[in-house]
């Protein structure tokens, strides 16, 4: 009720905006500032809200008050794929949108969520600070959106009560939670594991209940949910890389000034690398205090139990990635020596 209200709101004071503008958002000097209203999935705290901040103190600044930005947390507005509609509606300006969501907007983005693509994060942002992740982004406008750049939330690691994942067997028969997405779905059928789509919100109650053995997730998101209470083991898989993708209406963006693009463009810049650069120190952070419950057992997964595990899965990652578009399918296992 209070998102709807909140929704609402937004939406009334969009329109009286658009209305007082005669129709089209304007950022001249002798109009009030630009609202520039973005919409995210995680708390101020969390270094994405961090990074959005640093977003906003810049692009204010160097518009000289002339862009006034709004920062929503905690999916307060809408999740990331009704923030995704709201921004081609011109209700939001920005949302930095989970690739898995995105995907179901643009499916090239499907190729992104394939597990055990990147080693580490110095691997995934050069690749994506390169022109492989400006393909990516550049396929964006086909569905009416302005991919201005990434953010890291860090490798999803599995976990279970069964016992630790030490080889690519250990998979084998386990009830999996893995999100919503045709690949991951796929690949851990694959690779012998029984996975099942399931909300965040109802992993929790599915762990205590045994209605599943593990699931897969960063650390700083495992902590944060408290599974280190139901589960026993956390084995550091880093088999998906969580990425967001800062994302814009397209013609939005095209109708601002060169100015403003610019500043816009170098905003999302400082909180991409704020994001890529502290997405380790979180998942440190995230495994000492994890360590501190005493109430798990963490191991590290070796490259070529990684490796197995990427060999058994890759018929289901070249059956996806050629499907949702070859040529940067093509472009990306060039990229990786693949």
């Amino acid at each position: 009720m209070k998102r709807l209200l909140t929704i609402m709101i937004v939406c009334l004071i969009s329109m009286a905006t658009i209305f007082a503008n005669g129709g089209a958002e304007t950022n001249t000097s002798a109009t009030k500032p630009i609202e520039f209203k973005v919409s995210y999935g995680l708390p101020e705290t969390h270094y994405e809200g961090e990074a959005l901040k640093l977003f906003e103190e810049y692009v204010e600044k160097e518009t000289n008050g002339g862009i006034d930005v709004v920062l929503f947390a905690n999916n307060l507005l809408a999740a990331d794929k009704e923030a995704m509609e709201m921004i081609q509606q011109n209700v939001i300006q920005m949302c930095p949108c989970g690739i898995a969501v995105l995907a179901s907007f643009e499916k090239s983005f499907n190729i992104l969520t394939s597990p055990y693509l990147f080693k580490d994060t110095a691997q995934l942002t050069e690749v994506l600070n390169g022109d492989v992740g400006k393909a990516f982004l550049d396929t964006m406008e086909n569905s009416g959106f302005k991919g201005l750049g990434y953010g890291s939330l860090g490798f999803t690691n599995i976990t279970n009560n069964n016992k630790p994942i030490t080889s690519a067997d250990d998979l084998k028969g386990m009830k999996l939670r893995v999100m919503q997405n045709a690949i991951l779905l796929d690949f851990f059928k694959a690779v012998g594991a029984n996975p099942v789509a399931m909300a965040l919100s109802e992993v929790f109650s599915a762990l205590q209940q045994g209605v599943i053995d593990g699931q897969s997730n960063p650390l700083g998101i495992i902590l944060s949910n408290n599974y280190q209470e139901v589960q026993k083991y956390i084995s550091l898989t880093g088999d998906t890389a969580g990425l967001v993708v800062f994302a814009m209406n397209n013609d939005y963006f095209n109708n601002l000034s060169p100015e403003y693009q610019r500043i816009i463009q170098e905003g999302v810049d400082i909180a991409s690398k704020y994001m890529m650069e502290n997405s380790d120190r979180d998942e440190a952070e995230a495994y000492d205090k994890l360590i501190a419950t005493g109430k798990c057992e963490i191991n590290d997964v070796s490259d070529d139990v990684k490796k197995e595990l990427f060999n058994r899965g890759y018929s289901v990652i070249e059956k996806y990635g050629n499907e949702a578009n070859p040529e940067l399918f093509a472009m990306i296992k060039k990229e990786l020596e693949l």
